[in-house]
C-alpha cells in the first residue's frame, strides 16, 4: 500500500506566539480581516486583545462572532455572505473546533456558492476558498491544521463533512496562554478528544510509518499533561503540550482518517446537540474494548510506551491495562460514564447505531463494525 502523507499549514507555536499574527496577516492582505469566532470569547475580551495586536500591525478587523457549538450550516451561510459583501482577503478564526470549521466552510463557501450541502465529502469544490488562519482556544479539535469541516444540518438532524486539501488554514498560532482560563470540563472532553484523533488515526487501516510515530508521540504528551491541565489549568507547560499533542495527533488525521468514536459522535451530536468533545470522551472507552483484539500489538506497544508494563507478561494482558488506563483517566478528569448522564435516550439508540455504522468514518476503524455491534456499544455506554 502507498502511504501519503498530508501537511501544509504554517504551525507557530509557544507562549505569546500570538503577537505574530499581525506580520503573517501583513503579507497577505492590505484589507479587513475578518475574526470569526463565538460571543463567548467576545465576552472574555481575548478577541479585543487580538484586535489591538493586529491594529499595532497594521491590519484593521472585523467581527463575525455568531458561531455556536456543533456548527450550523445557516451560520457558515451568513459568515460567508459577510466574507463576500467586504471583499474580505483574508480571515482569521478565533477559538475551539466550532470557529475554526465555520472559518472553513465559509471561506470555501464565499467563492464556490450554492449550498453547503452541496459540497459534502471530499475535493467537490472547485475554486479556492478564502485563505484563512486558525488560532485555537482549546487543545482538542486539531481542526488548525486538518483538512476537513464537520457541520451540522440542524434542520434534518444531521452532521457532514466538507474536505479537500485547499481547505486546511494557511497558518496556525497555537498560543497557550490563550488555553489558561479555559474551564476544567471544556480542558478534559477536548483533551480526550485530541487523544481519540491519534488513538483512531494510530489503529486506522490507513496508519502508516510517519503517523504512528507522531501518534505515539501525541499519545505520550497527552497522557504525562491533561490530568495537569485539568486539575491545574495555570500550569503553562501543561497547556503548551497539550496544544502541541492536539496538533500533532490531527495532522495525521489528514492522511489516516479516524474511526468508529467520531462515527458514534455524529448522531449523538446531531441528535441531541451534545458537545462533539463530550460524546468522543464519553463514547472511547467501549470502542477501544471493542478494537481490543484487533489491535493487541498496537495498545501493548502504547502501554509500554506510557509505562504501563510493570509485571505484565503478555501483549494482551498489556493491551487491556492500556484501555483499563483509559478508563482511569476519564474517571479522575471528570468524565462520565455513561451516555445517559449526558442526555441520550434509549429510545434513539437503533436510529444512532444505523447512523453511526453507516457514516464515513466508521469505513477506517480498526475493526469492521456492524449495526448490531455499535448497538451493543451504546447498550453499555447506557
Amino acid at each position: 500500500m502507498l502511504e501519503k502523507f498530508h501537511l501544509a499549514t504554517k504551525v507557530i507555536s509557544g507562549a505569546g506566539c500570538i503577537s505574530e499574527v499581525a506580520a503573517e496577516a501583513s503579507r497577505m492582505t492590505a484589507k479587513p480581516v475578518l475574526i470569526v469566532t463565538d460571543p463567548g470569547l467576545v465576552k472574555t475580551g481575548l478577541i479585543d486583545r487580538i484586535q489591538a495586536v493586529l491594529k499595532e500591525g497594521g491590519v484593521e478587523t472585523r467581527v463575525f462572532s455568531d458561531v455556536q457549538p456543533n456548527p450550523d450550516v445557516r451560520i457558515a451561510a451568513r459568515c460567508a455572505e459577510d466574507i463576500n459583501a467586504n471583499a474580505t482577503e483574508l480571515v482569521i478564526a478565533v477559538g475551539g473546533g466550532s470557529s475554526i470549521d465555520t472559518a472553513k466552510a465559509a471561506c470555501m463557501l464565499a467563492t464556490n456558492g450554492g449550498d453547503l450541502r452541496d459540497y459534502v465529502g471530499f475535493e467537490r469544490f472547485r475554486n479556492d476558498p478564502v485563505p484563512m488562519f486558525a488560532v485555537p482556544t482549546t487543545a482538542g479539535t486539531g481542526s488548525e491544521v486538518t483538512i476537513v469541516a464537520v457541520m451540522s444540518d440542524e434542520e434534518n438532524d444531521k452532521k457532514f463533512t466538507i474536505g479537500g486539501q485547499r481547505l486546511v488554514p494557511k497558518a496556525a498560532f497555537l498560543d497557550p496562554e490563550l488555553t489558561l482560563t479555559l474551564p476544567k470540563s471544556v480542558t478534559a472532553y477536548t483533551g480526550v478528544d485530541a487523544l481519540c484523533h491519534a488513538l483512531e488515526s494510530y489503529t486506522s487501516i490507513y496508519a502508516q510509518t510517519i503517523t504512528d510515530s507522531l501518534n505515539v508521540t501525541a499519545i505520550k504528551l497527552i497522557f504525562a499533561n491533561l490530568p495537569t491541565a485539568v486539575l491545574n489549568g495555570s500550569n503553562l507547560e501543561a497547556r503548551r503540550n497539550m496544544l502541541n499533542a492536539a496538533c500533532i495527533a490531527s495532522m495525521t488525521c489528514n492522511s489516516t482518517f479516524l474511526g468508529l468514536v467520531h462515527a458514534i459522535a455524529s448522531p449523538l451530536c446531531a441528535f441531541y446537540n451534545i458537545p462533539h468533545g463530550t460524546a468522543v470522551a464519553v463514547t472511547l472507552p467501549e470502542v477501544l474494548q471493542f478494537n481490543l483484539p484487533v489491535a493487541v500489538d498496537k495498545y501493548a506497544h502504547l502501554a509500554r510506551e506510557v509505562g504501563l508494563d510493570n509485571g505484565v507478561s503478555t501483549d494482551r494482558e498489556l493491551a487491556q491495562r492500556f484501555v483499563d488506563a483509559i478508563r482511569t483517566l476519564n474517571k479522575d478528569i471528570g468524565i462520565p460514564e455513561k451516555l445517559s448522564a449526558v442526555g441520550v435516550e434509549t429510545e434513539k439508540l437503533d436510529a444512532i447505531a444505523e447512523y453511526a455504522a453507516n457514516y464515513v468514518q466508521a469505513r477506517y476503524n480498526a475493526r469492521k463494525a456492524s449495526v448490531a455491534d455499535v448497538r451493543g456499544i451504546l447498550d453499555r455506554l447506557m
